[in-house]
């Protein structure tokens, strides 16, 4: 089933639409394998960001799980049951914690200056809108050109080569300041605990 507005089709339940395609017979059998092939391939790079993008939360997490819990597992999976996977402690919530964390204990983490917990802060909210766009929007095949869209605020092409680059270098630069900060905390919160114990 269709439905059809000037100039678009949207194949109801696929999660796309079709524009450029007036005068078009999309159902002939050459038409539906290269609309399948472009959607399957918006489709892999969509699961990917979506699944990738659960990792930056899952640091989050991490990090803030570590320093309120320590290593104690037991008290951190009820700490995860309890608190941080449930609905009302949003993804956006997590990451007002890690930013208050960062600004008032900077030594733990070894962050050098306010402007790098800023970029932290900043890079996952990008990220995160990137995957939003993808998580809620639909996919828009020009037939004409024969590519696939999803459009950003600005009206850019979030399923470009140059755009899926970017993010997937933004996901790995987290990836390796997550293993900074959780490292530095573990360390600090280390020699902590032995200071106690002397003192």
């Amino acid at each position: 089933m269709y439905l059809k507005k000037k100039g678009t089709i949207k194949p109801l339940g696929t999660g796309y639409c079709i524009i450029e395609c007036d005068n078009i017979d999309i159902t002939l059998p050459e038409n539906k394998e290269l609309i399948e092939k472009i959607v399957s391939d918006a489709k892999k790079i969509r699961g990917e960001v979506i699944s990738l993008s659960l990792d930056i939360e899952y640091y989050l997490n991490e990090i803030i799980g570590f320093f309120f819990i320590g290593d104690n597992r037991k008290q951190m999976e009820m700490f995860n049951e309890c608190i941080l996977q449930k609905e009302f402690f949003t993804f956006g919530e997590k990451l007002k914690v890690l930013n208050f964390l960062l600004t008032n204990n900077s030594e733990k983490f070894h962050l050098e200056s306010a402007k790098k917990r800023r970029e932290i802060i900043t890079t996952i909210r990008k990220v995160m809108e990137y995957r939003n766009k993808f998580a809620h929007e639909d996919i828009v095949i020009n037939f004409k050109e024969r590519k696939a869209f999803i459009l950003d605020n600005k009206g850019e092409n979030l399923l470009s080569p140059k755009s899926v680059l970017d993010w997937y270098q933004k996901i790995c630069d987290l990836t390796l300041v997550h293993i900074s900060l959780y490292s530095n905390l573990v360390s600090e919160t280390y020699k902590e605990s032995l200071n106690e114990e002397k003192n």
